[in-house]
């Protein structure tokens, strides 16, 4: 697959595979799970997420892998 990250930014080439996916106020989002993706790609990745993105990466992660009970 290729994530594009921003226009200023270099596409990143990966392999993955989805493990959950929902729909969301019109939005289709995914979870990926990465093989053997390289520890520069990732650290993009993540570091992008987090400086982009923040509020709205951690929502989807607790809302995916830590649901209410």
């Amino acid at each position: 697959m290729t994530i594009y990250l921003a226009d200023d930014i270099e596409p990143i080439e990966a392999i993955g595979r989805p493990i959950w996916n929902a729909v969301k106020e019109n939005q289709n989002l995914s979870g990926v799970r990465f093989d053997r993706i390289s520890s520069s790609a990732r650290d993009l990745i993540f570091q992008f997420a987090f400086v982009h993105k923040k509020e709205d990466l951690m929502r989807q992660y607790n809302d995916a892998w830590c649901p209410e009970e």
